[in-house]
């Protein structure tokens, strides 16, 4: 539990931008971070390149992620 800290998780704005993080080379860098992906289609984009995703939003908002985040955490 506890509330995460800036850096402990990442999350790309959605599925093109995720996948263009992957391919500019940061795929080893996000390996080291919890993953948080804003619905479906971005997790499993996130997933086709290897990414385990910690967290996905149930509900496809910034709202929506913060939520899964918080509820995530424990906090």
């Amino acid at each position: 539990g506890g509330v995460s800290r800036a850096g402990d998780a990442s999350s790309p704005g959605d599925a093109s931008t995720g996948e263009g993080d992957v391919s500019a080379g940061v795929a080893d860098r996000l390996a080291a971070v919890k993953l948080c992906s804003i619905g479906p289609v971005t997790s499993a984009t996130l997933r086709e390149h290897g990414l385990p995703v910690a967290v996905e939003a149930r509900e496809y908002t910034t709202a929506g992620l913060v939520a899964a985040i918080v509820d995530a955490s424990g906090a």
